[in-house]
């Protein structure tokens, strides 16, 4: 991760992971946003109700 902070971002272009690797980096990024906010965002919720059905 300390890697992708001092990168930048627009020079990384399109990169394939798998999709056990996709979910760790969401709970990730979920945890980080519950810790540093300090609140759970509703339109989370949202985003995964769309991403349950595929939309």
């Amino acid at each position: 991760m300390t890697l992708f902070e001092k990168m930048d971002m627009r020079r990384l272009g399109n990169i394939t992971v798998k999709d056990s690797t996709r979910q760790e980096l969401k709970e990730l990024m979920r945890s980080f946003m519950d810790i540093q906010l300090g609140l759970k965002l509703k339109s989370l919720q949202v985003l995964d109700q769309l991403n349950k059905y595929n939309i």
